[in-house]
């Protein structure tokens, strides 16, 4: 038998150790996601900013901030910080990454306005997604840890069915030229949040006049029946020819997270449900003589 040569027996070695190193590289587990926090806005004007926080450790957080440029807005924030078992915390985590989280459409935020921020931790690496969007399909898996944040903001949306049928709307919002360059608009939450905003159209010789911006709360039941009129009315069905624009530039309505945006007019019913929130928020305007 003749010998083996030292260097062969080396390489042999080396092989052995590169095979073993490779296969032990193989087994080692998959990378995982450490942290997720996702910030949205919510509304139609964006009253308010939403930030929940899930880490794979188990800590939770939630901060529900609302809008505070105007005068008398509520100035409340909404903090919580939970501990769920790791477990439930890596398998939701996970649960993301397979719904599509990493391959949700995105663009420049600089160049176009988004609503959806992701910020996601790996290790030492950092992600930030400023989506167009957040499927259903995934923000279904967060609407639990939503609810027991901030019951009083989620529970009643938890509980609504998932497709609009057109008898239901969450929220309302219209505008309206009463007279030449004046733009108003108003829109009514089924949790009875009503916001009003006046502005004049710079392009018509008119810029620097004031600009109004109110909000203020009705009890939720009569935002309810406000919204079940005017669905009743027919707001949700699309009107021939322009219309009157004093009497509406279009109706923007939401479901859940639906949204369905139309450009018909107001029907007169629905004008007249509007009138009196109108001229509670602006009445030098919108005095009796407006209806006429």
């Amino acid at each position: 038998m003749l010998p083996i040569p030292r260097r062969a027996v080396a390489a042999l070695f080396s092989l052995a150790a590169l095979t073993s190193e490779i296969r032990a590289s193989d087994e080692r587990p998959a990378p995982t996601l450490d942290s997720f926090e996702y910030v949205f806005t919510k509304g139609f004007f964006f009253e308010s900013t939403v930030a929940l926080t899930v880490t794979k450790a188990g800590k939770g957080t939630y901060v529900y901030t609302p809008r505070q440029s105007y005068p008398g807005a509520d100035a409340s924030i909404v903090r919580t910080n939970w501990d769920m078992p790791a477990k439930d915390a890596a398998a939701l985590l996970n649960g993301l990454v397979e719904d599509g989280l990493l391959e949700l459409e995105t663009f420049d935020s600089v160049k176009h306005a988004t609503h959806h921020y992701v910020h996601l931790t790996s290790g030492r690496w950092r992600w930030r997604l400023d989506a167009k969007a957040m499927p259903e399909s995934i923000f279904r898996r967060l609407r639990p840890l939503l609810v027991q944040a901030h019951p009083e903001e989620w529970k009643a949306e938890a509980k609504r069915p998932p497709l609009p049928d057109g008898t239901r709307i969450d929220s309302f919002a219209t505008g309206f030229v009463p007279t030449y360059g004046d733009i108003h608009s108003l829109s009514v939450t089924r949790a009875g949040k009503v916001v009003y905003t006046y502005h004049t159209d710079p392009n018509i010789g008119r810029a620097g006049a004031p600009s109004v911006r109110k909000e203020w709360d009705i009890p939720a039941k009569d935002a309810a029946a406000l919204l079940t009129g005017l669905v009743e009315d027919g707001v949700l069905e699309p009107a021939d020819g322009p219309g009157d624009r004093k009497r509406g530039l279009g109706v923007s309505v939401t479901y859940g997270r639906w949204r369905m945006d139309l450009p018909s007019p107001l029907p007169e019913k629905s004008f007249r449900r509007l009138l009196p929130l109108l001229q509670k928020a602006n009445p030098d305007v919108w005095k009796p003589a407006t209806a006429k």
